[in-house]
């Protein structure tokens, strides 16, 4: 009867290091997986980071740290992709308010963090509108908690490069349009920054910051040489 006793008493055992290893486990941030993304919300208080082995993106809320000393963060939300992505994600940006955009394979998905994964549509979404199909190629917040995307409206005769603002006052689970304005021929967008600011690339030799609010530009630097735009998708 002891022989027996102590047989159980040691399965016991392992099978509370074995509850206490899985539970370590699913603590991990991604499963311990390679993240390849970091992005940070305008104002620095919310991040996400991406890890395309584990096909999750997870937020972090940096705001709320009460331990200023103490650098390990804790997950604060967990994405799982419920969709296969065909190819790799494009881009990926976070609002302060923790609503989560990201581009795979030109389309555009957008979830509400604070809504239990809510998805958000865009209003004046063309894609597949008669003849036409939009590509997404960049999305951002900025500081004043709009929502700007870049995507490309192809038909049989037009294919405008449009930069489309976006209220993020949520309706009937859409954001609306405010602004939209297109990229003249012969400028390439190299980025758009949280200040209203689109930085545009002009024959190959000169870069023009554009102002988004007072639809103003400058030159601010030109070169002989010729100036490539190198996209990186890590």
């Amino acid at each position: 009867m002891s022989h027996s006793s102590e047989i159980i008493d040691i399965e016991n055992d392992d099978i509370e290091k074995n509850i206490a290893t899985d539970t370590e486990k699913n603590n991990i941030p991604h499963n311990g997986k390679p993240i390849t993304i970091i992005e940070v919300s305008p104002k620095g208080t919310y991040l996400v980071t991406y890890s395309p082995e584990h096909n999750t993106i997870i937020g972090w809320n940096v705001e709320n740290v009460k331990d200023k000393d103490e650098v390990q963060l804790k997950p604060d939300y967990c994405y799982t992709f419920d969709h296969n992505l065909i190819g790799v994600i494009q881009n990926i940006c976070v609002s302060d308010d923790k609503k989560l955009a990201y581009i795979y394979n030109y389309y555009i998905k957008i979830i509400d963090m604070n809504n239990g994964g809510q998805e958000i549509k865009l209003n004046l979404d063309l894609c597949y509108y008669k003849h036409n199909y939009n590509h997404y190629y960049y999305c951002t917040f900025n500081l004043r908690g709009e929502f700007i995307v870049r995507k490309r409206i192809y038909d049989q005769s037009y294919n405008p490069r449009i930069i489309w603002i976006y209220s993020t006052q949520t309706k009937n689970n859409k954001w609306m349009c405010k602004g939209i304005y297109e990229i003249p021929k012969g400028y390439e967008m190299i980025s758009i920054s949280k200040y209203n600011k689109l930085y545009l690339l002009f024959s190959n030799n000169h870069i023009y910051e554009w102002d988004l609010l007072t639809e103003k530009s400058i030159k601010m630097f030109s070169n002989e040489e010729k100036i490539e735009v190198i996209k990186l998708f890590i």
